[in-house]
């Protein structure tokens, strides 16, 4: 119980310094944009290249990874159905609404909960690499890709190339390939790797407060209907889904079924709203998303730790 409340309360105080950040006009009138910008290009690149570097890639293939990839598939599967079918969105916002519906705060709010819950911060990592190394990657490229062919830049290639210069699909690349090497990477590179790694749950955050004083309160309703099956798949059926799959298709009992259930039960993470800032599109979804489902999700995660611990 405490685990999940330190971490709810750790992101609660550093998203409450940016709204008082963006309140007293700290930072101008761009400083939210920036700091965006900044998480997005810097921060969490190197954050994604130290975590698969200095990572057993060996530990991303393992069980734990088939119920946290078949969960964000449901759930992302039932957005993009209804989101393009019955609503008629644009792809680059169903992109941002299946984030928001699937992508977990596996790591400011995962870790914590991992080791005073779980008794260990090592049932994060699947969680997190599967996310920085695929889920995120993936759902950039196709924004970005999107966005080269509606604006017509170049020849045939211009469409493709986005995905290759994108920060996190390099950063991935990169460190699948230093993972693999048989030598560690050099402390010289890592450490200052690791302070830039650093600023990447602290921007996010701050930009996500700065948002909120800037915005109308959530559930307006441009993105009613949206919200509201974001929350439904994100903070029910997804955690729904993770403990069938754990449970009677992959077997998982005791303390892994209950590390899967749970992870799937944490709220929308912040960096979706970083994505949706560097796409320029459904900002105001994915910040109501990381909002209500952390609110909605607290209830949630203590009563499945209450139940399953």
């Amino acid at each position: 119980m405490a685990g999940v409340l330190f971490g709810f309360g750790v992101i609660g105080i550093v998203i409450f310094v940016g709204y008082g950040v963006a309140r007293r006009r700290i930072l101008g009138p761009d400083g939210q944009r920036v700091l965006a910008r900044l998480a997005f290009t810097i921060a969490m690149p190197t954050l994604l290249f130290t975590q698969i570097a200095t990572s057993d890639l060996g530990q991303v293939f393992s069980p734990a990874l088939l119920v946290t990839a078949g969960s964000v598939v449901a759930v992302v599967t039932i957005f993009v159905l209804v989101a393009r079918f019955a609503w008629h969105q644009p792809l680059d916002q169903i992109v941002i609404g299946s984030l928001a519906s699937g992508y977990v705060n596996g790591g400011n709010l995962g870790i914590p909960i991992a080791v005073y819950v779980l008794g260990s911060a090592s049932y994060a990592i699947p969680v997190m690499l599967w996310q920085l190394c695929v889920l995120a990657p993936l759902s950039m490229a196709v924004i970005e890709r999107q966005h080269a062919r509606e604006t017509g830049r170049g020849g045939p290639g211009a469409a493709i190339r986005p995905v290759f210069l994108n920060p996190l699909v390099i950063a991935a690349l990169a460190g699948i390939a230093a993972s693999l090497l048989p030598w560690p990477v050099p402390e010289v590179i890592l450490q200052p790797l690791g302070l830039l790694a650093g600023l990447a749950v602290p921007a996010a955050l701050l930009a996500f407060g700065m948002s909120l004083h800037a915005g109308k309160l959530p559930g307006g309703a441009q993105v009613r209907p949206t919200i509201f099956l974001v929350i439904v798949l994100k903070n029910v059926v997804q955690p729904a889904a993770a403990f069938l799959l754990a449970r009677y298709a992959v077997g998982l009992e005791g303390i892994e079924l209950f590390a899967a259930t749970l992870f799937a039960a944490l709220p929308t993470a912040q960096n979706v709203f970083v994505y949706a800032m560097r796409a320029n599109t459904g900002i105001t979804l994915a910040r109501d998303s990381i909002l209500l489902t952390s609110a909605i999700s607290i209830p949630i995660v203590l009563a499945l730790a209450a139940m399953m611990a």
